[in-house]
Parts: structure tokens; sequence; C-alpha cells
């Protein structure tokens, strides 16, 4: 994850595999649980900056309202991919799990 902190890395890993497991974006307080840190503030610190960034828009009137870049949702979408055993599309027979061998 380049361009990022190693606090920010680790927010957008936490944001990425929360979200591929169950198929939309964790809560800030689910982060904060995910990382070990108290205080939603500094969650909120993180998703500034990597607003700034580019990395992600967050839309304040509502729980769970993160979009990432289409650089960084594509790591949710192979995630969900292989969670799921998705076929590829060049091959509908192969999954990506099949693939990784």
């Amino acid at each position: 994850m380049k361009g990022l902190t190693d606090r920010q890395a680790q927010v957008m890993r936490a944001i990425i595999e929360y979200w591929s497991e169950h198929g939309y974006p964790p809560t800030m307080r689910e982060l904060c649980r995910l990382l070990g840190i108290r205080s939603t503030h500094a969650i909120a610190d993180n998703f500034e900056y990597l607003a700034k960034k580019g990395v992600l828009r967050i839309c304040r009137a509502r729980s769970r309202a993160i979009e990432l870049s289409p650089e960084y949702m594509r790591y949710v979408v192979r995630g969900m991919a292989r969670r799921w055993a998705v076929p590829l599309a060049d091959d509908p027979t192969r999954s990506i799990e099949q693939t990784q061998e």
C-alpha cells in the first residue's frame, strides 16, 4: 500500500478484510475493536488522512458510508471472490482458488 503510513495501511487492511468477509464496510467502532484502538477519534483522523490521499471517501450522513478508490476496491472484490469461490470471467469452470495452486 504505497504512500501510506504503517497505521494507515493497517486501517486499510482491516477495512478490506472486513468488507471481503461481510460484504459491507465496517463502522468506526468495529474498526476500533479490530485494531485494538479505544478511540473512534483515532479512526476518524485516519479516515481524514486517507481521504486526502484519495484512498477513500466518507459520507458522514450514515453509518458504513466508506467508498474505496477503485485501486483498493479491487482487493475487496478479490477477497470476496476468494471467499465465495466465484468463477473467473475467462474460464467459468475455474475459481480463483484453483488458479492459485
